[in-house]
């Protein structure tokens, strides 16, 4: 008997842009795993967006050039959001690129929950948006509106989320895109961590935070 082997690959190695129908499969995915009746505590995550007025005033000074600047800009912004308020769900928190696999088959799987946590549904698509669906070198603003309406419109139909916290994605994608260029940036130059993923997350950040400061 033969048996065929399913090779699944990163988002990130394969190079390739997500599609529409894998943004929306994904969203429906994404919009289940957020009902789970599970309430883990989760774990003080560095690179996690609603630390980063935390993490700003321990390493803003390892940000270089133009992106201490970028990173501050959100920072009053972030701070008059209260997730308290916000509808809350399981989440995975780090739906990236790297976390996203895709066999030859065209078959996707999420991996590593390590850092999952209860918390606003709000924050688990602002990182979906930022780290996996949009690539900020790439999407002009009109397009990067076209992809979070895409997601949004998608998640809906599967678990509601109110307007009142969908208001806040932009900033909270700003954000996220932020606190990556920050771990990275302490990773590079406090770390000496020079390797070329380091350097990916800080261009991303700055390149996500110079196209959503056009969106806010």
């Amino acid at each position: 008997m033969c048996y065929e082997v399913f090779y699944w690959k990163e988002f990130f190695k394969n190079g390739l842009e997500p599609t529409s129908d894998q943004i929306r499969y994904l969203a429906k995915q994404i919009a289940e795993i957020n009902k789970l009746k599970f309430k883990p505590k989760g774990v003080y995550d560095v690179w996690a967006m609603q630390n980063l007025m935390l993490e700003y005033k321990k390493k803003s000074m390892f940000l270089k050039g133009k992106n201490k600047k970028l990173v501050k800009y959100v920072l009053p912004k972030l701070k008059n959001i209260n997730f308290k308020n916000c509808k809350k769900g399981f989440l995975h928190t780090d739906l990236q690129r790297s976390n996203i696999l895709i066999n030859k088959h065209g078959q996707i799987n999420i991996i590593d929950f390590s850092v999952m946590e209860y918390n606003a549904i709000v924050i688990e698509l602002a990182v979906f948006i930022s780290l996996f669906c949009i690539n900020p070198n790439i999407v002009c603003p009109q397009k990067a509106k076209e992809i979070i309406d895409l997601v949004i419109n998608e998640y809906q139909k599967y678990n509601r989320i109110p307007q009142t916290d969908l208001a806040f994605l932009p900033v909270l994608i700003y954000g996220t895109y932020a606190i990556n260029c920050l771990a990275a940036s302490f990773e590079k130059y406090g770390k000496y961590n020079n390797d070329s993923e380091t350097q990916y997350w800080i261009d991303l950040g700055k390149g996500g935070m110079q196209l959503f400061k056009k969106l806010l």
